[in-house]
């Protein structure tokens, strides 16, 4: 005779919703770091295609290394803001500083960027 389940149990339940929240705040931790990636990443961008950092490269070239760059930024705050979001959906109220400082400092990398290629720009 089979049993039949009722749906997760709350202990797997709160399994989740605290395998969620840190996750969330490992990827929070991890933002520094891929910042530095990130430009690591668009310095290795530009060098492949034959240019020197603070050279003058062509617009197209600057939308690729920004792009890339950006990607590589993006990937912990949208994880953050992910995860939190699932522990948050779980009733965990506090998972909203994660996606906070994830929707933060995804905006803020965004913005740099587009202020720093307007500059570089109109130089």
């Amino acid at each position: 005779m089979s049993t039949v389940g009722h749906g997760p149990s709350p202990a797997d339940a709160a399994s989740r919703t605290d395998s969620s929240l840190g996750r969330a705040w490992v990827a929070v931790v991890l933002i520094p770091a891929f910042a530095i990636l990130s430009f690591a990443a668009g310095v290795v961008t530009l060098s492949a295609f034959g240019y020197s950092s603070g050279g003058d490269e062509p617009l197209w070239l600057n939308v690729v290394v920004d792009a890339v760059a950006m990607t590589v930024l993006l990937v912990p705050c949208a994880a953050a803001v992910l995860y939190g979001r699932r522990a948050r959906l779980a009733g965990v109220r506090r998972a909203a500083v994660p996606i906070g400082i994830g929707v933060l400092a995804g905006t803020a990398g965004i913005v740099l960027t587009i202020v720093t290629a307007i500059g570089d720009a109109l130089k």
